[in-house]
């Protein structure tokens, strides 16, 4: 991926902020889906070691995803750059706490890449039922709806709930908490625990 080579991380960062920006004024998708363009951004998102690198490359699919009417180019495109997969890799990732400088905090360097990417599944979900034919999806989603943060516990459970009143998905999300008990159980006793303490 040209993004590791020598050099590429400042141009990586280069292109990122102004794919940001351009996201920002302008709709990308079928740029995006014409080339090879969200393969490119799921890699980054998902393998650079550098946070805001792929905290950038989730808000620019995060951006395009919540635009308007997707062409079905732009929905085989994603699909094959397996978008859903990539989000939800992300979503999966265990919390890390780094110490910027001695006596600070420890932070999570990737909790707002995470938070971004629980929108831009979100979307995903609203605009192609069809990401829920792979059950992982919506035990991923049970999952974040049982997150330590408040934030992401709570869009998960409002996702998870919005989906659970709708009769096309609602099995889906009844198979997942069958399939995953051992995990969905604990990760819903949590988004109910949360929800009710704070």
């Amino acid at each position: 991926m040209a993004m590791m080579q020598e050099n590429g991380t400042e141009k990586a960062r280069i292109a990122i902020k102004l794919l940001e920006k351009k996201a920002s004024q302008e709709s990308l998708s079928s740029g995006l889906a014409e080339g090879r363009g969200l393969h490119v951004l799921v890699q980054t998102m998902v393998l650079h070691p550098e946070p805001s690198l792929r905290q950038g490359a989730c808000s620019i699919l995060s951006a395009v995803l919540h635009e308007g009417e997707h062409s079905k180019e732009f929905l085989f495109a994603a699909q094959s750059a397996r978008l859903s997969q990539g989000l939800q890799r992300v979503l999966h990732e265990e919390d890390r706490k780094t110490k910027p400088n001695e006596g600070e905090q420890a932070i999570d360097p990737d909790l707002p890449l995470r938070r971004i990417a629980l929108s831009a599944l979100a979307c995903y979900v609203r605009k192609s039922r069809e990401v829920l034919d792979d059950p992982v999806t919506a035990s991923t989603i049970i999952s974040a709806a049982g997150s330590s943060d408040l934030i992401l516990r709570r869009e998960g459970l409002r996702l998870a709930l919005s989906l659970a009143k709708d009769q096309e998905t609602l099995p889906k999300i009844v198979s997942a908490v069958d399939t995953n008990a051992d995990k969905a159980a604990p990760a819903l006793l949590r988004a109910w625990d949360g929800d009710a303490s704070g």
